[in-house]
């Protein structure tokens, strides 16, 4: 049984449309912002809706920070390294 065939990374983009564009770091971090997600899925092993909810507070937050890659090609083949789950490099 396979877990966690794929990875995804939710963003935020922070363009035009985004409540933070425009601001400083200094601006958003003053603004105590939280951000809430709600995720759900379906589990085809147990034929099943999973759901998530997760809160980000500005401590959670990074500036400046993306996520590794956590994908590797080998022989024809794209293999997940779940050892870099949450390893973040700073730009």
């Amino acid at each position: 049984m396979d877990s966690l065939v794929l990875n995804w990374t939710v963003v935020h983009p922070i363009d035009e449309e985004s409540p933070f564009y425009g601001l400083s770091q200094k601006e958003i971090v003053n603004l105590q912002p939280e951000i809430s997600a709600y995720l759900t899925g379906f589990d085809e092993v147990y034929s099943s809706i999973v759901v998530a909810r997760i809160s980000y507070a500005i401590q959670d937050f990074k500036f400046g920070f993306k996520f590794l890659p956590m994908y590797f090609s080998k022989s024809m083949r794209t293999d997940l390294d779940l050892s870099k789950l949450n390893l973040i490099d700073q730009e």
